[in-house]
């Protein structure tokens, strides 16, 4: 319970730091009233959570059941474009695979290993060969790269199938967890709005009332607290601010990415 409680505060805090300035805005440049400017930006902020809700939430449900069954698709589209990949840059076909290993736990990659010494047995690819050299190295006689090459796709193959299981498993696991905390936060939000909106459309009478403390009995704490209080929360604010908008550009560079590598399950993956 006071876990949602300081949500709640703290979303309120934020939406009243990001309206405040757009109010202005209104009042500066639309020429309205501070409460008709403040209340298209209230508008907007409404229509913007209802489109998330109406759009946004049933695409990442269906999606993410779309990822759960089109397990084999997901799987062949990452295969073809790592193979794109290897063709562009061979180079880079190691460190990939390396950081494909970094994000699996060790009983999979223990699997994986298995079945990677069990191909280079039968191959007839010796560990000199696979540590020291590329599959296009010039040194490599043609026999040579043919096995370099098939023990890499079988490499990428097993990695990718892995990393496509543990991104499913955690899909399965948390989707109804994300349901909630979607639903949650939607309301969390509204409520946010409603204070938020209610604090600044009386916002000059509050201000007025705490100005009145500079003339009471609690003027020393009021000339002690105000102007860090102040300061603390605009740097607050600041941070907020900086922290939405790298969260914004992230999910954006992140969905511009899986489009135009042709991945299914794109609002949910980004």
């Amino acid at each position: 319970m006071l876990r949602d409680f300081f949500a709640h505060i703290f979303i309120t805090f934020i939406l009243i730091f990001v309206a405040s300035p757009l109010t202005r805005l209104g009042q500066r440049w639309m020429k309205l009233p501070y409460r008709v400017s403040l209340a298209l930006v209230y508008l907007c902020f409404v229509l913007m959570l209802a489109g998330f809700v109406r759009y946004v939430t049933p695409s990442v449900i269906g999606e993410a059941s779309l990822f759960l069954n089109n397990f084999s698709e997901l799987q062949h589209k990452l295969l073809e474009r790592k193979n794109d990949f290897s063709e562009r840059y061979p180079g880079m076909v190691r460190p990939l695979h390396g950081y494909m290993r970094s994000v699996l736990d060790e009983s999979a990659l223990v699997g994986i290993d298995e079945q990677l010494v069990m191909l280079r047995q039968q191959i007839g690819l010796s560990d000199l060969e696979r540590v020291q050299y590329d599959p296009d190295d010039a040194e490599l006689d043609a026999e040579a790269g043919t096995k370099l090459r098939r023990y890499y796709d079988r490499e990428a193959e097993l990695l990718t199938t892995a990393l496509v299981s543990h991104a499913s498993g955690k899909v399965r696991e948390q989707l109804p967890g994300m349901l909630d905390y979607l639903y949650t936060g939607t309301a969390t939000v509204l409520l946010a709005l409603l204070f938020s909106f209610l604090i600044l459309y009386d916002s000059v009478r509050l201000g007025g009332q705490i100005k009145n403390l500079e003339a009471s009995r609690l003027r020393d704490f009021y000339h002690e607290v105000a102007q860090p209080v102040i300061r603390f929360a605009y740097v607050v604010g600041r941070a907020i601010q900086a922290q939405a908008m790298i969260a914004v550009i992230n999910t954006l560079l992140t969905f511009i990415g899986l489009l135009v590598m042709g991945l299914p399950s794109i609002a949910l993956l980004s």
